[in-house]
């Protein structure tokens, strides 16, 4: 319909290790699929997708590939915090001048987190920044461990030079213990980093916060291992446009 054409989405293909991340309109999203598996297996079937649906069981998903997943929340997450940050006042881009401001700020990152286990993926002019929930948090705790505390000093130094962006911050668990709990788990990890940013001096209307819960996971909640990935903090900064 009307609304599929013109909406946001981010798509995401997990192959073994890898992600792959597209986002845009609805269209063209499908199209950089197409193109993704394409690339990862020439005979792969080619479907579309509805919004929030995974790969269907039937589908030929090609060496590796485990599911794709869709946000459908992000465009209107993303205008309602723009609004409010509009409306507070922050300082704020003009057009001309996002392409740049973003490579500069993804450099920046990239630097800063080196070597850290955080991992920098820019999503058109978008920065995701994924955070090991490992290094974030004990188990079943949303209280940051001291490494944390060092990762989001190093995010916080690239943000206040960057002010002309806001920050969405989402908490993932996996799917051990229950739904109910686990949403509640990944709101509060959400929110321990919302406020440590905001006491490293990033204004709280840049900032909004998400909890996913089991929901999107990076691997297989199977194993030990896949459990390890899908724990975790994903900030997406993004441009603050007039």
């Amino acid at each position: 319909d009307g609304d599929q054409q013109t909406a946001a989405f981010q798509f995401q293909i997990v192959a073994g290790a890898e992600r792959y991340q597209f986002h845009g309109v609805a269209q063209q999203a499908l199209a950089d699929l197409r193109h993704a598996f394409h690339d990862v297996d020439p005979g792969i079937q080619q479907k579309a997708l509805l919004p929030g649906q995974f790969v269907p069981p039937d589908f030929h998903r090609g060496p590796g590939i485990v599911a794709i997943q869709v946000d459908e929340g992000l465009a209107a997450r993303n205008a309602a915090q723009r609004g409010a940050a509009l409306a507070a006042g922050l300082p704020a881009l003009g057009a001309d001048a996002v392409s740049y401001y973003v490579d500069v700020e993804e450099a920046r990152l990239r630097e800063q987190l080196a070597g850290t286990g955080a991992d920098v993926t820019r999503l058109g002019d978008d920065l995701r920044v994924l955070l090991p929930g490992a290094v974030m948090f004990p188990a079943d705790h949303a209280d940051l461990e001291p490494r944390a505390r060092t990762l989001l000093d190093a995010v916080a130094t690239v943000l206040q030079k960057h002010d002309k962006t806001l920050v969405e911050v989402a908490g993932y668990t996996d799917a051990a213990g229950g739904a109910e709990y686990n949403q509640a788990l990944s709101e509060r990890r959400a929110a321990s980093v919302a406020g440590y940013l905001q006491g490293r001096g990033i204004a709280r209307a840049r900032i909004a916060t998400i909890g996913a819960g089991e929901a999107h996971p990076l691997a297989s909640n199977a194993t030990a291992d896949g459990r390890a990935r899908n724990r975790r903090i994903e900030l997406t900064v993004s441009p603050l446009v007039r």
